[in-house]
């Protein structure tokens, strides 16, 4: 009989829960630390995704050529993600090699030599590095990587990464209980000599005005959504239906019937709050950006007020084949590039990512059934809602 996932959690004496996985199903064990971010400067967001990129490169203890070969042999391998509330740590090994997946996760958080050599090798690539037109419609912000120093990018580094910030969490074949124990193990040894010292810097990220190619992306942005509301079910049953595949408002309305959009999608992406619903169109459209912005709200209410029941069961649908199947068109933008889907990596990620933002546990089959209680007057004030108190953002193309 197969065991099916479950999640287990196992609370430490210090610092936050580890968050386990259990999934006897799976080949290969997910090492992951979520470690939200503190509200950084434009400048302090440059440095972070310098960090990101050469955290782990030299480290005490295991090396990153063995970490890389085990996982290798699990199919896997490192990823270092950086997004605007939480640097995530991810790594995919053979059950036999969890120890030491969970020791070096732990080495690149508080033991990592930080070589001058390996910043400037990343300060002379990371500048140049192209982004997919998609990704930077995702986060549309300019990074500037002018006057980083190697004292400022320890001084952040040691003031994000601390044993009372990190969320680890272990997915996989794993018996319950392990995980938590090896991280209790390291943590005696991790000592934070350095105080956690606030920003001076305050100026934001500048805003993208255009992107590469002939795609622009018109976009309205809701209200922030708090991470905690109570209408989490509700709002995002709506984004779904707002501009989750074909059927969608936003596929209906502006690609089918006004011919606007290459791309079109609903998304919620994070905040230092909560999370943002915004509406992403690609368009090559000669209509001037902001009329086009304005119709596409005007589109989009209108369609809305014509839901009818049918609609929710769309939705609904949509939702489980999300959540439950791993149908790629989630709004859950939690990574720079892509969607969350179930997969073993996703699911570790999201067991300790949602109760860090929302301090609920995550559960698609609790979220479903709450969805299933949603009427058409709830699905429709929501996003009537989202819509209303929603603002355009233009991106033009540059070609």
């Amino acid at each position: 009989m197969i065991a099916a996932a479950a999640l287990v959690l196992a609370l430490q004496d210090a610092g936050n829960p580890v968050m386990e996985v259990v999934d006897n199903t799976a080949s290969y064990v997910s090492v992951q630390a979520i470690v939200p971010l503190p509200k950084l400067s434009g400048h302090e967001i440059a440095e972070m995704q310098i960090l990101a990129d050469t955290m782990a490169v030299e480290v005490d203890g295991l090396s990153r050529p063995q970490m890389l070969n085990f996982a290798a042999q699990a199919g896997d391998t490192l990823r270092i993600t950086l997004m605007p509330d939480h640097l995530r740590i991810q790594i995919g090994v053979l059950p036999s090699d969890m120890r030491s997946a969970i020791s070096y996760v732990d080495q690149i958080l508080h033991n990592s030599r930080l070589m001058p050599a390996a910043l400037n090798d990343a300060m002379a690539e990371v500048p140049s590095r192209k982004r997919p037109m998609w990704a930077i419609a995702v986060q549309p912000y300019k990074v500037r990587y002018e006057r980083i120093r190697r004292e400022e990018l320890v001084d952040l580094y040691h003031r994000v990464c601390r044993p009372e910030n990190v969320w680890l969490s272990v997915g996989g074949p794993i018996k319950p209980g392990a995980a938590e124990a090896i991280w209790q193990a390291k943590l005696k040894d991790w000592k934070t000599e350095r105080p956690a010292k606030p920003s001076l810097d305050a100026n934001p990220p500048d805003d993208l005005l255009a992107v590469p190619g002939k795609l622009s992306t018109i976009e309205l942005q809701g209200k922030p959504i708090q991470g905690n509301d109570p209408a989490m079910p509700v709002k995002l049953l709506a984004i779904i239906g707002l501009g989750s595949g074909k059927g969608s408002a936003m596929f209906e309305r502006l690609r089918e019937g006004k011919g606007w959009s290459y791309r079109q999608e609903a998304i919620l992406t994070p905040t230092l709050d909560g999370f943002t619903p915004r509406m992403i169109m690609a368009s090559t459209d000669k209509t001037a950006p902001f009329e086009m912005a304005k119709g596409m709200k005007e589109e989009l209410l209108a369609a809305v007020a014509e839901w009818k029941d049918a609609d929710v069961v769309r939705a609904r649908g949509m939702a489980e084949g999300i959540l439950l199947r791993g149908l790629e068109l989630s709004p859950l933008y939690f990574n720079p590039y892509w969607p969350v889907t179930t997969s073993l990596h996703d699911r570790t990620f999201m067991a300790a990512y949602w109760p860090m933002k929302t301090g609920t546990e995550w559960d698609a089959k609790k979220l479903l059934a709450q969805m299933a209680l949603v009427s058409t007057d709830d699905m429709k004030a929501a996003a009537t809602s989202i819509l209303e108190g929603s603002q355009p953002r233009i991106l033009l193309a540059s070609e």
